[in-house]
């Protein structure tokens, strides 16, 4: 209930109750309100008291302002020019009427209006005109009522939303380690295992029996094998689909970079290469993973901006490797992925991450939009 008035501070209820006294006061001294001082006098507060408490008591409120209009009326007091009653009457519904459920509210509004035409029985005119304005104060805080509980609902379902993509990017980045570790151990631990225990054999065995100290050998060496053909067919299941694996192909690498151009160039995406430093071999998976990382952003950038341009910035440091993929200002890209919604980006940022690397993407001050990389050029 007090959250729907917090668009009013409780000062201006004391305001609003000082100006209905002073008012109050100033017509029963003038003689305006005509009628038995002490009924005349005891209004001034019962009037302007309600306007202290209505927000805390809604109930307590209406019944003491409209029951005072009762009792002037009871008293034979002359009400019709009596401004400060209409003034506490037509704030103190408004407030009601925001406050309380439409139940209650209805209730109000009908009790209400059954005092103040009791008390406006002088004249039909009077009656209208009071119920009039009432009804009208009353749709006022209904509306305001509503608009607030409807920004309210709107803060809390932005506010499950925000926190539903942040636990969804955080649940595919747990998910996606988890198949990869189970997939990788379920292929290779069989294979691993065998390799250990041939090569013990086989260490016992050299003094004694050379030959089956090499059959040993080579039955590690073909577990190897065999679990390498293994491990590429898995990350051949990963890949997304319709991409090209080439089979059991060697793992391609920073200087399969110029054929990848071509392919993206033939889809419609033109690329800058610019290298700098000293070129150097990389370490096995460092080298896949800067390769996987470009081929992603590359992609991202074909898929969400249509045929266009983009540059590749490979930096050969002393003990690392830097990668930047930067489209043009005024391109529509990736940036609706930058808070997480994108697995694309999670992909990204989770192989620069198992390499001890790091990884930053958003959009430059210019307009355009960047992904750096830095990966270790020696392996952990």
């Amino acid at each position: 209930m007090r959250g729907l008035l917090r668009f009013r501070p409780a000062w201006v209820d004391a305001a609003l109750a000082a100006v209905v006294v002073t008012m109050g006061a100033v017509e029963v001294a003038t003689g305006q309100v005509k009628g038995p001082p002490w009924a005349t006098a005891a209004s001034v507060l019962l009037f302007g008291a309600p306007l202290l408490w209505q927000r805390r008591f809604p109930w307590t409120a209406l019944l003491v302002a409209f029951g005072t209009m009762l009792g002037l009326y009871l008293a034979r007091a002359d009400q019709n020019n009596y401004l400060a009653s209409v003034l506490s009457a037509l704030v103190i519904v408004f407030t009601f009427a925001g406050a309380v459920e439409l139940g209650q509210a209805v209730a109000g509004l009908v009790v209400a209006s059954a005092l103040l035409t009791v008390s406006a029985l002088q004249g039909v005119s009077g009656i209208i005109w009071g119920v009039g304005l009432v009804v009208a104060a009353w749709a006022a805080g209904r509306a305001i009522r509503a608009r607030r509980l409807l920004i309210e609902e709107l803060d809390r379902t932005s506010t499950a939303l925000r926190e539903s993509r942040e636990a969804h990017a955080r649940d595919a980045v747990a998910a996606e380690r988890t198949r990869i570790a189970r997939e990788l151990h379920d292929v290779i631990a069989h294979s691993v295992g065998v390799m250990v225990v041939q090569a013990g054999a086989a260490e016992q065995m050299i003094p004694v029996s050379p030959d089956r100290a090499t059959t040993a050998v080579q039955s590690v060496q073909d577990c190897g094998r065999q679990a390498l053909t293994d491990l590429r067919r898995l990350l051949g299941v990963l890949r997304p689909d319709g991409e090209d694996a080439g089979d059991l192909a060697p793992q391609p690498g920073l200087d399969d970079l110029p054929e990848l151009l071509e392919r993206l160039a033939a889809a419609g995406l033109t690329v800058r290469l610019a290298r700098s430093g000293t070129v150097r071999p990389l370490p096995p998976g460092v080298d896949l993973a800067a390769y996987r990382i470009v081929q992603e952003g590359l992609t991202n950038v074909l898929k969400h901006a249509g045929p266009t341009s983009a540059s590749l910035d490979v930096r050969y440091a002393d003990d690392a490797v830097d990668l930047e993929i930067r489209n043009a200002a005024g391109q529509a890209t990736v940036r609706r992925r930058v808070d997480g919604g994108g697995h694309g980006l999670v992909g990204m940022r989770e192989r620069a991450l198992m390499y001890g690397g790091s990884f930053a993407a958003g959009p430059e001050e210019d307009g355009g939009f960047a992904v750096r990389v830095r990966l270790p050029a020696e392996a952990g």
